[in-house]
């Protein structure tokens, strides 16, 4: 199984292109988590289909960056996608009535896509705002799509005083990982920043 980004970070075609190919010379089918595939068509321009062109099976989340409230979509040959339906099934992975759901994750595909530059952008902007703040680190290299991993010893702290303005992240130690969406504007974005900045000036 390959993925594409990992950790908010783009994978260079020609290793996947070499990734396939050695899987191809040993019989094996080759599977790809597109979770985010569309952001990482978004960073570095090549179209879906290319990045995918040799593989053998796609998923493709329609929740995340493109807003859809649930769903995924899966792509194969006909027989793998008949062998899914029917495991989908027996694991209790059917829903009636799942036409409103469709209707979402079309909108999303027609509309929604081009506007993930917007996350990107918003994303290097948010960590080009908090370089140097506090003791706040990450590597600005890493900041590829809409990702942001941050890491400082008061991140508990930094947490519980986000949370005081009305902004919800999940610490894991002393690092949190900031994810951008179409719910986060350009003023969601500042409010953010400058509750960060506060934080740290009151260190």
């Amino acid at each position: 199984m390959l993925r594409n980004t990992v950790s908010g970070c783009v994978q260079p075609q020609a290793d996947i292109d070499r990734l396939v190919e050695c899987a191809q010379q040993h019989g094996l089918a080759t599977h790809m988590d597109g979770a985010r595939l569309l952001n990482s068509a978004t960073a570095q321009n090549p179209s879906p289909a290319r990045m995918v062109q040799a593989i053998d099976s796609v998923s493709l989340c329609l929740s995340k960056g493109l807003g859809v409230p649930l769903g995924s979509m899966l792509v194969g040959e006909v027989a793998f996608i008949k062998q899914a339906r029917r495991w989908r099934k027996m694991l209790g992975g059917g829903m009636r009535q799942a036409g409103v759901i469709a209707a979402a994750g079309r909108y999303a595909l027609r509309h929604n896509v081009a506007r993930l530059a917007d996350d990107h952008r918003r994303t290097k902007r948010l960590a080009s705002a908090l370089e140097g703040v506090g003791d706040l680190t990450f590597d600005m290299s890493l900041v590829q799509t809409n990702m942001l991993f941050l890491q400082s010893a008061q991140m508990s702290a930094m947490a519980a005083y986000l949370g005081q303005q009305g902004i919800a992240i999940s610490a894991s130690g002393d690092t949190t990982r900031m994810v951008i969406h179409l719910d986060i504007d350009d003023v969601a974005l500042q409010q953010i920043i400058d509750a960060i900045t506060d934080f740290f000036s009151q260190k």
